[in-house]
């Protein structure tokens, strides 16, 4: 990361926590190519969101990413999507990891719903998850402390553009119930998952200092993955609209709050499932 921002000038910067076959950076640079959503979903489109805080292209060729795929199937892909708008003089790093609450190697399932020729929907398998295939090969794949990514940013960011927007998209396949706590410094077991959704069960001294390295973070869009946590279908929703519910009511400030976080509704993260136009350099300045 260090690297990244030594050679490129990061104005802004977006996140890609769930990178998969890397659509929703095209979308960042290559708009042209992805139509927002229609009607009344148009303002939760990625590209509307782009549009709104970062401005038409050329704009964003001052707007760095970081992103963040551990699939080895979609490295090659990405490896190719990094390098391309490298040429162009647009900041991209793609590194092959997932995000987590801490440092740790985890296995990989490559396994799962095929959409496509080129798109295999992939499982961190943890404790929560419990995915497996059981026909499918399995790979060792390093994860990252997403707090500590943050704390970096907010360094580099610091130094060199202060005034900097942060935008983070985050699709970690139910990853996000153990990521989320430790970006915000409130324990895991302080976030309800059982009883009323509501902030009862946060202790006193938290109610009024929510803070953490998620603070560095502008806006964010969560795609919820309740479906993968290690429970019926029924508890598993259940513990998801608790926690969910929580973290919005948390963030979005329905309480005395110093994090200025915003959690937005997730509109499209599933359009353009399997891309489909080819990979092209942005016309950027000089």
């Amino acid at each position: 990361m260090d690297e990244l921002f030594r050679t490129y000038r990061c104005e802004h910067l977006y996140i890609d926590a769930g990178t998969n076959i890397g659509v929703q950076i095209r979308k960042l640079y290559e708009p042209d190519k992805y139509p927002p959503l229609r009607g009344r979903y148009r303002e939760r489109s990625a590209t509307f969101w782009y549009k709104r805080n970062f401005g038409d292209m050329p704009n964003r060729c001052r707007v760095c990413t970081i992103g963040f795929e551990p699939n080895p199937m979609h490295a090659s892909r990405l490896d190719t999507l990094q390098s391309t708008y490298r040429k162009v003089g647009i900041g991209v790093l793609i590194l092959h990891a997932a995000v987590a609450a801490h440092e740790h190697n985890l296995t990989f399932n490559p396994g799962g719903k095929r959409y496509g020729p080129s798109r295999i929907d992939g499982k961190v398998i943890t404790e929560d998850t419990g995915y497996r295939c059981i026909t499918c090969p399995l790979y060792t794949v390093p994860a990252v402390r997403l707090a500590t990514v943050l704390h970096h940013v907010k360094r580099r960011l610091s130094q060199t553009s202060p005034k900097a927007r942060v935008l983070m998209k985050m699709d970690i396949e139910g990853s996000e119930f153990e990521t989320l706590p430790d970006v915000i410094h409130a324990p895991a077991h302080f976030v309800p998952s059982e009883g009323p959704d509501n902030l009862a069960t946060l202790p006193a001294d938290y109610r009024h200092a929510i803070f953490g390295p998620l603070c560095i973070v502008d806006e964010m869009v969560i795609e919820w993955h309740a479906k993968h946590l290690n429970s019926s279908h029924a508890e598993a929703q259940a513990r998801a609209h608790h926690m969910t519910s929580w973290y919005e009511k948390t963030l979005n400030g329905s309480m005395p709050r110093t994090c200025p976080t915003t959690i937005l509704a997730s509109g499209d993260g599933e359009s353009y499932l399997n891309d489909g136009p080819k990979i092209s350099a942005p016309n950027c300045p000089a």
